[in-house]
This record gives structure tokens, C-alpha cells and sequence, in this order.
């Protein structure tokens, strides 16, 4: 069954051929399961007994639950929150082949029955949502920024895993929680400073109106982005319709 708390695990490079491919493995016992499948090369010797530290790449090689060597690499552990997740990660960096990193994941999801099971597709990002360290437009823009094929659908990806639509999102949603005080104030406390006063009364009047439709101006702003925003991530289809031998090719 599927829980938030599992330590979880899988393939995070596409499946083929490649110079380097990494398993990645992220919950409460990532560093558990790293220290029973990794051997750090420490003066030709090999020895998983030294602490890790963060952010620090190591050499050595992984094993399989029967001691056997399953192949060379690296390994780089996270603590949480400072990783992808939010939560205790590590990354074993093998060679590429299809071959070797589905056994270095085995070797890694049969370390001890239980501890630790394959991640569903698209779970670290949704960690990732979940512990904080996305909001939900950014997380959807992790597969814009994967998938994007050219530079613009790539600079408008970014831009939105960056925060900048989740800025003016938020912008846009402040100023409509200050009005909402504002006006909540004026109906429960007439008596207040606030509104003791007609021009005072007007004047709210007048703040509410101009915050209204900032916000109004505001939001139709993203949504004329929406066409513009869609052409970049999945393009135009257009039809060259014509006779033969009319010159269809040459202007495509």
C-alpha cells in the first residue's frame, strides 16, 4: 500500500543507453538503504562504515543483497529539507546502460523486504509539492521544463519554476484579503475611525473599487497569457493545402 511516509526509489534518467544513469531514493531510511547497498572506495579498500557527509560526492561501488558487485559509481546523500523532496535523499550515479541501472535499483529495492519500494511515476515531484518545497504551479512545470522543445516553451517553463506566475498569483491574492478586511471591518465595527465618517465611508468605498479592479486587471492578464502559453508547450498544427506541384514543399 501507498504511504507518504515510505522511503521510496527509482530510475530518475530516461531508460537506454548513456554515459551515467541515477537511482534515486528519498525518505525516513534513504541513508539506511545507501549504507547497506554502497561501498565507499576509501585508499583501495572497500568499506561502507564512514559517514557520509551532505552534499559530498564519494566513490565506490554497489552491491546486491548477495555481496556481489553490481557496478562502480558515486553516491551523494541530502538531508531533509535541504533536497528535492524535502525529505532524506540519496543519489547513486552508475553507468548508463538499461541493463545495470534496473540491477542497481534491485539491488536497492531488495536491500531488506519492506524497507523501501519503487515510486510511483511522478512521486518525488509530488514530495516535492506536498513537504513545501514546490507550489502546485511549479510542479506542474517540472514536466514543462523536461519536455520543452524549444527555447521559448523552455524560458516559459522556467519562469514558472522559478515562482514567477505564483508571485503574481500571490500578489494578486493579497490585495484581495486586505480589501476583504477592510470591508469585514467596516460591516462588523461601524463605530471604528475607519468608516466615522461619510468622506471616510467614501473613501473605503473608493480603496475597495480600485483594489477591485486591479485585481480583475490583474487576473485577465494571465489568462490572455493562457493561448500564448499553450502554443509554446504544444505548438501550432497547420495544414498546407494546395494542387500538386504548386510549391507546398518549397514553402513549408
Amino acid at each position: 500500500m501507498r504511504q507518504q511516509g515510505d522511503t521510496i526509489a527509482a530510475i530518475s534518467t530516461p531508460a537506454g543507453e548513456g554515459a551515467i544513469g541515477i537511482v534515486r531514493i528519498s525518505g525516513p531510511e534513504a541513508f539506511a538503504v545507501a549504507n547497506n547497498v554502497f561501498q565507499r572506495t576509501v585508499s583501495g579498500n572497500k568499506s561502507h562504515k564512514k559517514k557520509l557527509i551532505d552534499r559530498k560526492l564519494y566513490y565506490g561501488c554497489v552491491v546486491n543483497s548477495k555481496g556481489e558487485k553490481v557496478d562502480d559509481g558515486f553516491i551523494v546523500r541530502m538531508s531533509g529539507p535541504r533536497s528535492y523532496t524535502g525529505e532524506d535523499s540519496v543519489e547513486i550515479f552508475c553507468h548508463g546502460g538499461l541493463l545495470v541501472t534496473t540491477r542497481v535499483l534491485e539491488s536497492v529495492l531488495n536491500v531488506v523486504e519492506g524497507r523501501v519500494r519503487l515510486a510511483a511515476p511522478g512521486e518525488f515531484t509530488e514530495r516535492a509539492f506536498i513537504n513545501g518545497k514546490l507550489d502546485l504551479t511549479q510542479a506542474e512545470a517540472v514536466i514543462d521544463v523536461i519536455k520543452a522543445s524549444t527555447d521559448g516553451a523552455l524560458r516559459s517553463a522556467r519562469a514558472r519554476l522559478d515562482g514567477t506566475l505564483s508571485d503574481e498569483i500571490d500578489s494578486i491574492k493579497a490585495r484581495l484579503v486586505d480589501l476583504r478586511v477592510n470591508i469585514e471591518v467596516s460591516l462588523d465595527f461601524p463605530e471604528d475611525e475607519l468608516v466615522d465618517s461619510p468622506q471616510e465611508l467614501s473613501s473605503l468605498q473608493t480603496e475597495v473599487a480600485d483594489g477591485l479592479k486591479k485585481s480583475i486587471e490583474g487576473i485577465q492578464k494571465l489568462l490572455a497569457t493562457y493561448d500564448e502559453g499553450r502554443v509554446l508547450k504544444d505548438g501550432i498544427r497547420v495544414l498546407i493545402l494546395g494542387r500538386p506541384n504548386v510549391g507546398k514543399s518549397s514553402l513549408l
